[in-house]
């Protein structure tokens, strides 16, 4: 699904997306970066297999979700002053994403974005950064 696009445009704006919230990842937590980015890529897209309508389910969006939904949570629970000032960007430049996660165009495909950003939730519990040290 990350592979297929619908048109120029759709490729832009998940590539922009993606390599802001990838590089945020890989440079913040980089010890677990590529598990993160593995797990986001195979979870993301077998939950919306599961949970998808019967379509056509394109992009990279799922991706992108599950790398946000980790930069915020991670943030979040971490303690950590620069992890919580990621989240606020994340919340800053992607907030509005949130929306994505509803059924509000049927030619969107909300189930990638809402199995992305729930895999990021989860894996930011799994792989949670640690503290810092006082």
């Amino acid at each position: 699904m990350p592979f297929l696009h619908g048109g120029f445009e759709h490729i832009i704006a998940n590539t922009t997306s993606f390599l802001v919230l990838g590089s945020l990842l890989f440079y913040f937590y980089n010890d677990d970066a590529i598990q993160i980015f593995i797990w986001s890529y195979v979870l993301s897209g077998l939950l919306t297999w599961i949970i998808g309508r019967y379509n056509i389910h394109i992009g990279a969006s799922a991706m992108i979700y599950a790398f946000a939904g980790y930069l915020f949570t991670a943030g979040v629970l971490s303690k950590n002053i620069k992890h919580m000032a990621i989240a606020l960007v994340v919340v800053f430049l992607y907030g509005s994403m949130i929306w994505g996660i509803f059924q509000m165009n049927n030619n969107v495909s909300w189930e990638g974005h809402l199995s992305g950003f729930a895999v990021g939730i989860g894996l930011a519990f799994m792989y949670r950064p640690p503290k810092p040290v006082e």
